[in-house]
């Protein structure tokens, strides 16, 4: 009797462990990863997300969650999510470097360069967030008003319309703050920058130099899910 049922409970448990890990967070996280690569991004921001459900610390289903809302232009979704990833060492260059280009794809320039700059600092070897950083930086010097987001919420337009019917003294002081407050950290930037740049340029490795002179726009685009 005993020996017809040891078999019987190990074919029991093989059968088992594949439903069980399907369901994992491990599981759902790899079944969102193949809908990611066939491009079908709702159906992987789903599993992705119910992989969070099951393991709410996990930066790295939270970064391809992330991936996931940016492919689906879910840009403000993405912003959010790949704050929190960028809180695990190993992916917070990457996470930020695509936080900064979803701020770019709203325009929301200098929350963009703030983001290029965090992903420099965590690897000083992400040539994508050099690049995207300098792009970002010239087109806040020929366009000032594209850093602000071109579709504004309502609570932003009666922001805008109250701050507009104000009248003072102090009104052209707060605006001179602001725009003072914009260079510095345009000068920030832009001097991290130039110490990258003069770095590059000390360096021995001539392949460093030929990455940085590239010249596409289509730079601007997430890292590959992992």
């Amino acid at each position: 009797m005993n020996k017809m049922l040891i078999p019987v409970l190990m074919a029991l448990t093989f059968c088992v462990e594949p439903a069980l890990y399907a369901k994992s967070a491990s599981g759902l996280s790899n079944k969102g990863g193949k809908f990611y690569e066939k491009k079908d991004f709702s159906k992987a921001s789903e599993y992705y997300q119910e992989a969070l459900g099951k393991s709410p610390k996990n930066a790295k289903i939270k970064f391809n969650l992330g991936n996931a809302c940016y492919k689906l232009e879910d840009y403000e979704k993405a912003q959010s999510i790949f704050q929190d990833s960028a809180a695990n060492p190993a992916i917070k260059s990457k996470a930020f470097y695509n936080q900064g280009n979803a701020y770019f794809k709203t325009s929301k320039l200098r929350e963009a360069v703030q983001s290029y700059k965090k992903a420099i600092l965590a690897d000083m070897k992400n040539e994508n967030a050099k690049y995207n950083l300098e792009l970002a930086l010239k087109k806040m010097k020929t366009n000032p008003n594209a850093c602000n987001k071109p579709n504004q919420d309502k609570k932003d337009d009666k922001q805008d319309k109250k701050d507009k019917k104000q009248e003072g003294e102090g009104k052209d002081s707060d605006k001179d703050k602001k725009e003072s407050s914009k260079a510095e950290a345009r000068e920030k930037a832009e001097n991290l920058l130039e110490m990258i740049k003069e770095k590059e340029k000390s360096s021995s490795n001539p392949d460093m130099q030929k990455m940085r002179i590239q010249n596409s726009q289509s730079r601007v685009q997430v890292e590959k899910d992992w």
